[in-house]
Formats: structure tokens, C-alpha cells, sequence
């Protein structure tokens, strides 16, 4: 009994390693990117069509795009009780106060939106590697309100899985009947 117990218990474990692999490969690789004018503000409102991904000369498969607005959840990790911070208004919209890190991704494990964002207002020193497709930021708790801003502002592009982390660049077609817009990105995440 016991040696069938485990044989099922070994069983179990390979078919769950090989869903996490399977679903871990599907998932895709994300850019985060920030539209801005020549006065610095956001610049929300643009498509798919609109952004091209370089890498080494070739252009590459952008499969996705996660628009500005869409739902949203962020974790703050700290200490100090949140004031004022704008931005996360929208209706399907969640922002979490939490003193662990720990709890904070079990909350947003357990969110349904596809944007999820980790900010830790605590001062640490280590290094923080986050999968599963949560941006993290270590953020001075004075800055905040406007990290969280830019966070809601972000175009999200998906990109292949199988997509290396070497230099890329995010080519902007710029729309018509708007000043020149400047793209600002962030590297591939790894998750």
C-alpha cells in the first residue's frame, strides 16, 4: 500500500511539474512601455499597429497588447498606512496594503486582472526575482503616487516566451495629426 501510495504521490508530482513547464511556455514574455509627448505626459489610446519590437537588426512578433487603463492590482508592501494615491480608480481596479511580500503575491496570485504590480516601500537590500507576470518595483514611499500613475499608463507587450532578453529596441510608428511621441521601455521580464 505504501509503495503504491508513493508511486501515485511521484505520479501526481510529474504530471503538476509538467503542467507548471506546459503553462510556463505558453506564458508570454512582457515589455513594459510608457508613450509620452514632447511636454512629458502619457499618451494613451494607441494599438497594436502601432508599436514594432527590433532585436539585433530583425523585427520580432509582438502576440499582444495589454492597454493603459485596463484592470489593474497592485501590492504595496510597507509599513506606513496608504494616503492619496490616485490612479487606481478604475472599476474592476485593486490595490492591496500588506506588511509581507509573502502576502502580498498570495494576493495577487489570486487576482483575475492581467496587469499585477509589486511595490515594496520597505527598505531591503535583496534582490527580488518575481514571476508569473508581476512587475516589481522598489519604490520610496514618497514616490508612490506617481509610480503608480506611470504603472496605469503602461502598454504592456507580449512577446514570444522563446524571446532572449538581449537588446531590443520598441519602434514607435508615430500616429498622424500628433506631436512626436517618445517610447520608454523596460527589459523583458523573466517569468
Amino acid at each position: 500500500m505504501l509503495k503504491q501510495l508513493m508511486k501515485y504521490t511521484v505520479l501526481v508530482g510529474m504530471i503538476a511539474g509538467a503542467a507548471l513547464t506546459s503553462l510556463q511556455a505558453q506564458t508570454p514574455r512582457q515589455i513594459h512601455v510608457t508613450v509620452t509627448d514632447p511636454l512629458n505626459r502619457f499618451v494613451t489610446g494607441l494599438e497594436l499597429e502601432h508599436f514594432e519590437l527590433i532585436q539585433q537588426g530583425v523585427q520580432r512578433s509582438i502576440t499582444g497588447l495589454i492597454p493603459p487603463g485596463s484592470p489593474i492590482t497592485i501590492a504595496v508592501v510597507g509599513e506606513a498606512p496608504l494616503k492619496g494615491i490616485s490612479g487606481v480608480d478604475g472599476p474592476k481596479d485593486i490595490l492591496i496594503q500588506t506588511k509581507t511580500v509573502a502576502d502580498a503575491l498570495t494576493q495577487l496570485a489570486a487576482s483575475t486582472n492581467a496587469r499585477k504590480c509589486l511595490l515594496i516601500t520597505t527598505p531591503t537590500t535583496a534582490s527580488i526575482s518575481i514571476s508569473g507576470g508581476i512587475e516589481t518595483h522598489i519604490v520610496d514611499p514618497a514616490m508612490l503616487s506617481r509610480v503608480v500613475i506611470e504603472l496605469r499608463n503602461q502598454y504592456i507587450l507580449l512577446v514570444e516566451r522563446s524571446m532572449s532578453s538581449e537588446d531590443f529596441v520598441v519602434v514607435l510608428k508615430q500616429p498622424s495629426g500628433l506631436p512626436t511621441l517618445r517610447a520608454n521601455w523596460k527589459p523583458l521580464a523573466t517569468n
